[in-house]
């Protein structure tokens, strides 16, 4: 029933079909779902929606449909959601609701779907995130917010989820990882996406909870340094996304605590190949950290200074101490005489064991 002018799906019109299982009425004109609909559908597995101008659903519109187990209703104009919207849909595992012009998420949105295990709510208008929006739902793995206009993440937005392996805010409004977003999410296990967003600067009190991430993703935002051991609660990071930011240099700490880092990509980064990074070189090969990419560099590319731009970063082995270098965002004292009296020793150090190091973990820059 697709690319059709059908503009209500008016109750009993499905009269019979008590066998189906699949159900496509997209790119359409439904505007109106009556009550009743979809009467006799007892089997529907998967119901899709898709691209039609929905704007409301009534309370009990889906309560025939006990089986439901996917439910595609993106593409629509749908500004709110109302937890009597999703009555009956028991079984559900599978909620699409992207491409709307949903605004807030209220508390108790999918209220009584407790078997949904994905969300899908990105390229809406959500600048709003209440309380409980998620709460019972318990089995619940895969949220996507990507594309819409949050700024910051409510209190109490996401808990009790114990299966949650990724959240995804790619592309909203977000500044800062807060303390807050840090306290809910001690139970996400695995990957944090907030790609495209405009922090800054993390500090370690907003990610010193994230103890069980595996992956976190904040490329493309504003970054331009890291503070020492930001990321060293977060002990099983495998993978850091670190591309299309504002990095000139990283500090050899900052990554302080990460032993099981394996992906670190830095690409289109303005990297300048000075003193400020030979801390950085010096821990990356002292750690064995493989400076691999997926194109035809295999190392690191110099941005500046002059003398060095184009040059891939292993010319920081020709770089001394005393080299001139843009001054830095201030360290602790301690912190910058260890560097200017270990410089040269670890040099020397990097120098033989290059040699002899394997390979175990990689920056990709491309």
């Amino acid at each position: 029933m697709n690319r059709n002018k059908l503009t209500t799906m008016e109750a009993n019109m499905f009269r019979g079909l008590i066998a189906l299982k699949n159900l496509f009425i997209i790119n359409s004109e439904v505007v109106h779902i009556e009550l009743e609909a979809f009467r006799d559908l007892d089997s529907l597995i998967h119901l899709d929606l898709s691209n039609n101008s929905i704007s409301d659903l009534k309370e009990n519109v889906f309560i025939d449909l006990p089986l439901l187990e996917n439910i595609n209703l993106s593409g629509n104009k749908l500004k709110n959601i109302r937890k009597e919207m999703f009555l009956g849909l028991n079984e559900t595992k599978n909620v699409n609701l992207s491409a709307n012009i949903i605004e807030v998420l209220a508390t108790a949105s999918f209220e009584r779907m407790e078997k949904v295990e994905e969300i899908d709510l990105s390229h809406n208008q959500i600048y709003q995130t209440q309380p409980d929006v998620f709460q019972n739902m318990s089995k619940l793995d895969r949220i996507i917010l990507d594309h819409n206009k949050i700024v910051k993440v409510q209190p109490l937005t996401f808990r009790e989820m114990p299966m949650l392996t990724k959240l995804s805010f790619k592309y909203n409004k977000i500044t800062s990882l807060s303390p807050q977003l840090d306290q809910q999410l001690n139970v996400l296990r695995t990957d944090l996406y907030l790609r495209g967003n405009t922090i800054e600067i993390p500090e370690p009190r907003d990610v010193m909870n994230l103890t069980r991430l595996s992956s976190i993703d904040l490329s493309h935002n504003e970054l331009q340094d890291l503070p020492p051991g930001v990321f060293r609660e977060v002990k099983k990071l495998f993978t850091l996304r670190l591309n299309n930011n504002k990095f000139k240099f990283l500090r050899a700490d900052a990554l302080k605590g990460l032993y099981r880092i394996y992906e670190l990509n830095l690409h289109d980064n303005p990297i300048r190949c000075d003193c400020n990074l030979l801390g950085f070189w010096i821990f990356a090969t002292l750690n064995k950290i493989d400076i691999k990419s997926t194109s035809d560099n295999d190392q690191l590319i110099c941005t500046s200074p002059h003398d060095y731009k184009g040059a891939k970063w292993e010319v920081l082995k020709n770089v001394e101490n005393s080299t001139q270098c843009e001054p830095l965002p201030p360290l602790g004292a301690g912190d910058q005489a260890g560097l200017f009296v270990l410089g040269p020793i670890l040099l020397n150090i990097v120098g033989i064991m290059t040699y002899y190091t394997q390979k175990v973990i990689r920056i990709f820059i491309f």
